[in-house]
């Protein structure tokens, strides 16, 4: 630690592309006695570089850059002593990892080693998993592939969309953050990965949007909740009854095992309630769409 903290106090550069975290670290790290020096925020994504100056500490420097190679000369003036990195869409070069004593961590959403990458979210519910979680993680060189300091898992329902998941999942944050700086502190390296579980996700594909209508219901909720965040626009495109439309938001029924006499993309009833469409195994309820006046691609 340099001297030009107090004990206990750390300088840190904060990495984050949303203004919520932003605004939540400044007001975290300060009643830990902690400073944020600096923000690095970027253009990347369509999430309001704007915003995150705005909610960065008035004290603190604020860079927004989209060329990771001038970070390290750009930084080093302000002698960060610990980098913390939230949803951040650059790699984050090593000569900017090494510049801070305690090196430099990232809040991840999953259960590392599984579901390293990006938009990780939204890849756990189109895979239907049931558990995911959150770790606090050293960075080295590679995306999420550093020694965990601290972790939680989540069980993720059928009701759960993915902006409630994960602002559920995110109320977990502050205490593991806390461990895991508690460790760095400490100088505790943290406990390796498993290289052999790791997988690993990147961007969406545009051709998962598309809804088969014929695929089981399950698939269908889980193709259309992972794409109503984070993404814009957000939504899953399928036909109903003739006119393209961007499916938001939809809910499993209780299945008998029956399967209606009807083609699969059907609309059997509407009320108020929503929508109830026939897929490959029995049928789902539409909550929330949009038509479209022009398709993006061919709809089945």
């Amino acid at each position: 630690m340099s001297a030009a903290s107090t004990p206990g106090s750390l300088r840190i550069v904060l990495f984050t592309d949303m203004p919520q975290i932003a605004a939540y670290y400044s007001q975290f790290l300060a009643a830990k006695g902690h400073r944020i020096v600096g923000v690095v925020t970027s253009r990347k994504r369509n999430f309001g570089f704007v915003d995150v100056v705005s909610s960065a500490p008035a004290s603190a420097d604020v860079l927004v850059s989209d060329r990771p190679r001038r970070w390290a000369a750009m930084l080093a003036p302000l002698r960060p002593e610990l980098i913390i990195s939230t949803v951040f869409p650059w790699r984050i070069p090593q000569d900017v990892i090494d510049l801070p004593a305690l090196g430099a961590i990232n809040v991840h959403p999953s259960l590392l080693p599984r579901y390293r990458g990006t938009m990780t979210p939204n890849w756990t519910f189109l895979n239907g998993e049931h558990t995911s979680g959150l770790t606090v993680h050293r960075m080295v060189a590679d995306f999420d592939a550093g020694p965990v300091l601290a972790q939680m898992s989540l069980e993720i329902t059928d009701e759960d969309e993915l902006s409630s998941y994960m602002q559920r999942l995110f109320a977990h944050a502050p205490s593991l953050i806390e461990a895991a700086l508690t460790r760095v502190i400490a100088g505790d390296p943290g406990d390796a990965q498993d290289e052999s579980q790791a997988t690993y996700y990147g961007m969406l594909p545009d051709d998962q949007r598309v809804i088969d209508w014929s695929s089981p219901a399950r698939r269908v909720h889980n193709q259309i909740r992972g794409f109503a965040a984070l993404v814009d626009p957000p939504g899953a495109y399928g036909t109903l009854d003739g006119t393209p439309s961007r499916i938001l938001r939809t809910q499993l029924l209780s299945n008998d095992g029956t399967i209606a006499d009807a083609l699969p993309g059907t609309i059997l009833s509407g009320s108020d309630d929503g929508l109830i469409v026939q897929c490959g195994d029995g049928p789902i309820r539409i909550l929330a769409f949009e038509g479209l006046e022009t398709p993006p691609q061919p709809l089945p």
